[in-house]
């Protein structure tokens, strides 16, 4: 299997979402990329290329400044959109939630 066919985890503007596959998060970033402008545009064009030149299980929007990206709340793709599903009291870095999510 390519990395186009593996789940990728998308973190921007706080919010974890899963994708099924890196390709179906390429096109939808792909997409916002082209239908936005400033801060949005520059966090869909991170993703985007985070997505291309990586194969990281995980990728963010890069405006963490180079520390662990933290998240807020949880989304899920449905569709062409990205709809938010759950928030937390508290952040929380993406790996702390993956190692909460195995217990």
């Amino acid at each position: 299997m390519n990395k186009w066919d593996q789940p990728v985890d998308v973190i921007c503007s706080e919010d974890l979402t899963p994708f099924a596959t890196r390709r179906i998060a390429r096109d939808f970033f792909y997409a916002g990329m082209l239908g936005t402008d400033g801060s949005e545009r520059d966090r869909y064009v991170n993703i985007f290329t985070a997505l291309e030149e990586t194969d990281d299980k995980m990728v963010h929007d890069g405006v963490y400044g180079g520390k662990i990206p933290v998240i807020r709340g949880i989304s899920k793709f449905v569709g062409d959109r990205i709809v938010e599903v759950k928030r937390f009291e508290e952040p929380i870095t993406y790996h702390d939630y993956v190692s909460q999510q195995k217990q």
